[in-house]
């Protein structure tokens, strides 16, 4: 039995689906042994190659590409050519004691593989299936490819949006007021911003301009689902406007962030409660577009006087009128 190409019988492929479901639960067990130890800081696909359940020899296809490239000898399989990911293959004979399947390669078929935290098996005729998700991958500076950027004059790099040709992603559809344009689901549950990009560091983040594709309707701002929370690091000094994140619940903001500029934080419904760092000296209406922030903290200012500016609460952080349910917090300095 190599994997179910169509041929299989009920009770072969019933075996099929109780070996898949042990492999992708032991993958989950294994992540879930790493984050029982609290002083093991290392990222979710190095710790399965430290204990060997990833091979070292995972197919990177983007480089697979540029060598195809150069040494015409090599062919590329048609998901190669379709898409550009990395595929990081499981021995799973380090998982469970008998397998009847996964010992092919991304050649070949008949293998599992990670991709975007999702295992997924590829058949001997190349047809792929989803089977589950290990654990919500991280976007680091490997995964830069993700983001639409510009580099400004003085070297340093702005976010500006998505790319979505380089997401893992499913399109849904908006409702409400979003009605007419496509929503879209990313598969990760935390959003890390990374640091640098193309080795230089991201210091300004919004997202307002994406890369699209012909299959998705996304707008110059967008509906982003599935996200739970966004990262910052500490590099960013400046958010400008941002797409409806209907999902986040949490923002981190880091202490090197001086300028919040209008709609930093458009839509942000599920979010209670958000704490502006004292580092923050302009604040320009960065709540608005139907919040449901309960109270905003504020980190090293008595009043909204110490901001840049600002005559006012309302002026200076939210264009909501002021029956709001808004509650600003002053900690002092």
């Amino acid at each position: 039995m190599h994997g179910d190409n169509g041929l299989l019988s009920k009770g072969s492929k019933a075996k099929l689906n109780t070996e898949q479901a042990n492999i992708l639960e032991q993958l989950r067990m294994a992540i879930y042994e790493k984050n029982l130890d609290i002083d093991n800081k290392m990222g979710n696909i190095d710790y399965l190659k430290s204990r060997k359940i990833i091979k070292e020899d995972s197919t990177n296809i983007g480089e697979l590409k540029r060598y195809a490239s150069i040494h015409t000898d090599i062919k590329l399989s048609s998901i190669d050519v379709e898409e550009e990911e990395i595929k990081y293959v499981v021995d799973v004979t380090k998982l469970i004691t008998k397998s009847t399947t996964g010992k092919g390669t991304i050649e070949t078929g008949d293998v599992y593989y990670i991709s975007n935290g999702n295992l997924y098996y590829m058949a001997e005729n190349q047809a792929k299936t989803m089977l589950g998700n290990v654990f919500y991958e991280e976007i680091n500076n490997e995964e830069a490819s993700w983001f639409n950027y510009n580099e400004n004059t003085d070297g340093k790099i702005e976010i500006i949006g998505f790319n979505f040709n380089h997401i893992d992603y499913e399109k849904t559809k908006a409702l409400g007021i979003y009605v007419g344009q496509d929503a879209v689901k990313i598969n990760v549950d935390k959003l890390v911003i990374p640091t640098k990009i193309e080795g230089k560091e991201v210091v300004k983040v919004s997202f307002t301009t994406h890369i699209s594709n012909e299959k998705l309707f996304m707008q110059s701002t967008g509906i982003i689902q599935g996200i739970k929370q966004i990262v910052y690091p500490s590099t960013v000094k400046e958010l400008g406007a941002s797409c409806i994140f209907e999902d986040v619940e949490t923002i981190q903001l880091p202490d090197s962030l001086e300028t919040i500029l209008e709609n930093a934080f458009y839509g942000t419904q599920k979010v209670q409660e958000i704490t502006i760092p004292k580092s923050v000296m302009y604040m320009e209406t960065p709540f608005g577009g139907w919040n449901e922030i309960a109270i905003i903290k504020i980190e090293g200012k008595a009043s909204i006087n110490d901001f840049l500016e600002c005559r006012s609460d309302f002026d200076c952080i939210s264009t909501f009128d002021k029956d709001t349910r808004l509650q600003v917090e002053y900690l002092g300095k």
